[in-house]
């Protein structure tokens, strides 16, 4: 209210701008209870309406008795200038207040003079522009609260009742849902009080799409009688500002063109998120196309990207929504209230094709961006959550989901958000498996997509069993050479390696490249995907020459096809500095790596998972270099973040941590390494089970541990155990299997058991056990 009243010599009037329900009104109600307190003499109240005006105007020069008032009904333009006179001439000071001005033009003529120091104009607006700002006028941008100022009101109103016990933390998803409109949220915390019901209880009635705005927000509200028809009239408003903004189209100018489509634009902005809107979304071919085949258009001609923009700029000027080219990715917003009146009002017939109109938009926008833009992704993702609360049920089609469902999950997976990804991948499988069928190839699509988080998530067997699954069910349904069906191969392949059954990951994954090959060419970035996966599996048995072919060819491949910074190609990079490393040439291996850390940084930000395994592969490039001091700092600082952003016990974090500890160990701190090795199986082994891989890398770490502290039973018992796991797994010849192999001779004649130790020893076994 201060910035409000803070008013300079040059300012004729002051306008409080801002959207239906974030208290102008109540702002100004309050700037002029604080004026009549400092001693002004006259003050007045009018709606801010052309004709209204004129009728308070005349009205009050009957009651300041301004000479030449006569107070006839049949000359009230006559006395409403006499006021405007008074008050230019009048010693006595005044504030005079318009309440919604709708038109600025036909204001004009009506607006109070200036009197610098003792006459004040205050007005208030949905109404935003040139014209508002004209005549001197300052304007006032008035928002909705903040997070801290909504968790304060609501204690604060419901202290005064005794009412505290309802607010049990949902307060602040209310004033989400409410767009945090001071207007609204009175509203809510009466409703609360005088129903007796908690927060949470109002949050469901709330979201109920079944209740229309005037259920949510009852007229017998907060600071209103019986007979008071404003929160009845919140949806009212909205529709006399767009019938408004509809009729401008009539007069011809350049200005207002647009018009005929403004509602029908309205109505699609509703269903998405009221926080900000793509400008492109508005672009797009669904969204004109759904514009032109609208009911109640005066022309036929198909509407253009500038038509749209106009009809946005005139949504804009009536208060309706906010229009910010300088925002791209968030450049349209819409009250939360608005939004929820406006689908309301939509008519049941229209709002299926809305909806999927909505899909259609947020679909080729992404598809247009390749899906990596970070801001544009986050910016996606809240409008596809928004529509599917707002119209869910409309992007059900009978031939399966629209796509925008399986693209929210996508999304979410690509930012390393696996935990809000695997729920959103849950809903879509449940319910497409209720609508569809278990074997609908929809449904076995969605059961594959939350597989690949699963196994993100380190739910490795779930992700194994759902990819058994519908691999038979795609070749049944759809033949084995179909796309579907090997993407299901594929994914079976991952799922394999990661169980650690390499052998079987290498013949999928030889059968996908193949019949990639086949199908779409050697060229096509499917088959530099199944040819960079194939290499991977490659360096997992130990055959790193064959897989360095193949990883150069497949960098070579995606930064001709997809550019140097592509995630995919920044992922290449990163394979092919693990290649170099099985190859002994670490500092190639450590280049490529803190390329690819500096890349990942910049496209996906420090704290997506695929940044944070970069940060930690430096650290085990530095460790191989033999720059042990580096090592630890770079592992140390990964770990935390690792910590921090996936979960202590995330597998990812498991392997942190686990590497950390063989830094520990080079570096003289054996206790901590022990710790932590100790940390790290005992995960594994609740989490992934004795004989996964993972937990036997963890227990010759272990061993190694115990070693490297004298307790050579405590070492000799981990690893004999793991060395027969190893050799079932991967075979004598595989390098792990090597490293425990030796390790074990070691750690035999350290107790001077020399005759075993040369039963296993096949060639000279280094000073000091080592880890894998």
């Amino acid at each position: 209210m201060d910035r409000t009243r803070a008013h300079g010599e040059t300012v004729l009037a002051q306008v409080l701008s801002g959207g239906g329900g974030v208290g102008k009104s109540q702002l100004a109600v309050a700037c002029l209870e604080q004026a009549r307190m400092d001693g002004v003499e006259f003050t007045l109240w009018a709606t801010g309406d052309e004709q209204q005006a004129i009728e308070a105007f005349a009205r009050a020069a009957h009651n300041v008795r301004a000479p030449g008032a006569t107070g006839a009904s049949e000359d009230i333009e006559a006395d409403a200038r006499i006021f405007l006179n008074w008050l230019g001439t009048t010693t006595r000071t005044w504030m005079v207040v318009l309440d919604d001005v709708t038109d600025f033009e036909a204001m004009a003529p009506w607006w109070p003079p200036s009197r610098p120091g003792s006459g004040w104009t205050l007005a208030t607006t949905r109404q935003r522009g040139a014209h508002v700002t004209g005549q001197r006028r300052r304007v006032v941008d008035v928002g909705v609260f903040e997070h801290d100022e909504t968790i304060t009101y609501f204690h604060q109103r419901l202290a005064e009742d005794a009412m505290q016990r309802l607010l049990d933390g949902s307060e602040n998803e209310i004033a989400t849902e409410l767009g945090r409109l001071p207007l609204a949220l009175g509203y809510a915390a009466a409703y609360l009080i005088n129903e007796e019901i908690s927060a949470s209880e109002y949050l469901v009635e709330l979201r109920d799409q079944a209740l229309h705005l005037a259920e949510v927000l009852p007229p017998h509200s907060e600071g209103y009688t019986a007979d008071d028809a404003r929160p009845r009239n919140i949806a009212a408003a909205l529709l006399l500002s767009l019938n408004a903004a509809t009729r401008r189209h009539r007069d011809g100018t350049h200005q207002h063109r647009g018009g005929q489509w403004a509602e029908a634009l309205l109505q699609l902005i509703s269903v998405l998120s009221p926080d900000g809107q793509p400008h492109d979304l508005w672009c797009t071919e669904a969204v004109r196309t759904h514009l032109s085949s609208c009911p109640g258009q005066l022309t036929t001609r198909r509407p253009n990207s500038r038509d749209v923009r106009h009809a946005l700029r005139l949504l804009h000027t009536y208060g309706l929504i906010t229009h910010q080219r300088d925002q791209p990715h968030r450049a349209v917003r819409i009250h939360a209230l608005t939004a929820r009146a406006t689908r309301d009002f939509t008519p049941e017939t229209r709002r299926g094709g809305i909806a999927r109109t909505a899909a259609d938009a947020i679909r080729l926008v992404n598809d247009a961006t390749a899906g990596w833009d970070r801001d544009l992704s986050g910016a996606i993702t809240a409008n596809i959550q928004a529509l599917r609360r707002s119209a869910g049920a409309h992007l059900w089609l009978p031939s399966g989901p629209h796509h925008v469902l399986f693209l929210h999950g996508a999304i979410l997976h690509s930012q390393g958000q696996f935990s809000m990804a695997c729920e959103v991948r849950e809903r879509v499988a449940a319910d497409s498996d209720a609508r569809y069928g278990s074997d609908h190839p929809e449904t076995l699509a969605a059961r594959g997509n939350l597989a690949t988080t699963y196994q993100a998530l380190g739910r490795d067997v779930e992700a194994l069993d759902i990819r058994e699954e519908i691999l038979p069910a795609f070749e049944r349904l759809n033949g084995a050479q179909s796309p579907s069906t090997i993407v299901a191969r594929a994914n079976l392949a991952a799922s394999y390696q990661s169980a650690g059954r390499y052998d079987e990951a290498h013949r999928l994954k030889r059968q996908v490249l193949a019949d990639r090959e086949c199908t779409v060419g050697t060229q096509h970035l499917e088959t530099v995907r199944a040819r960079a996966n194939l290499a991977q599996t490659l360096v997992a048995l130990g055959r790193y020459q064959e897989a360095l072919e193949l990883e150069e060819q497949a960098l070579a491949d995606r930064e001709r096809l997809l550019g140097p910074h592509h995630p995919d190609t920044i992922t290449s990079r990163s394979n092919l500095a693990a290649t170099y490393s099985g190859l002994g040439r670490h500092q190639e291996a450590l280049q490529f790596e803190e390329q690819a850390l500096a890349d990942r940084e910049r496209v996906l930000g420090a704290s997506h998972p695929t940044t944070l395994r970069s940060r930690a592969n430096v650290a085990s490039k530095y460790y191989a270099l033999g720059q042990y001091e580096d090592a630890c700092r770079a592992a140390e600082h990964a770990l935390a973040d690792y910590v921090r952003v996936l979960g202590s016990e995330h597998h990812e974090t498991l392997t942190a941590r686990s590497n950390l500890g063989v830094i520990y160990q080079k570096v003289g701190r054996s206790e901590d390494a022990l710790v932590l090795d100790e940390e790290v199986l005992g995960a594994r082994e609740r989490t992934l089970g004795q004989h996964h891989p993972s937990t036997l890398l963890s227990r010759v770490n272990l061993s190694s541990a115990h070693y490297e502290l004298g307790r050579y039973e405590d070492a000799l018992r981990l690893a004999m155990p793991a060395l027969s796991s190893f050799e079932n797994a991967l075979g004598r010849r595989h390098p792990r299997t090597a490293i425990v192999r030796a390790n074990v001779v070691i750690i035999l004649r350290a107790l001077g058991r020399e005759e075993e130790a040369r039963g296993f020893q096949e060639d000279s076994p280094p000073s000091s056990p080592g880890v894998v």
